[in-house]
């Protein structure tokens, strides 16, 4: 009598050369097919490969991934400029920086 059949966690490591030389070493593990990596490039060219384990075993690595980052900046200054004082609130406005560091602007902050 066959037993019934439990369905398989699957875990995939994922490794990185964190953009400095060819050696990978463990990035994280997940049991999502897909990972950000959130930081910052430092390097010009970073390489990842992943390997999947699953309750029959460690499965064979992936072709490594070769990733050229696209390097974002902060965006350009801006100049407020107050339109508006009276009593205790002050009104002002500003342009759009120029130079938008390569990424599209989401959102300014007013620290007051």
């Amino acid at each position: 009598m066959l037993g019934k059949v439990l369905p398989a966690d699957t875990i995939y490591d994922v490794y990185w050369n964190g953009g400095q030389g060819d050696f990978l070493r463990k990035f994280t593990s997940t049991s999502q097919t897909n990972h950000p990596v959130r930081q910052r490039p430092t390097a010009q060219l970073y390489r990842f490969k992943v390997a999947i384990t699953n309750l029959c075993g460690l499965g064979p690595d992936s072709n490594i991934l070769e990733v050229e980052p696209i390097v974002l900046n902060p965006p350009g200054r801006m100049l407020p400029v107050a339109t508006s004082v009276k009593n205790c609130a002050v009104s002002f406005t500003w342009d759009r920086p120029e130079d938008d560091g390569g990424s599209p602007i989401t959102g300014y902050d007013i620290d007051v």
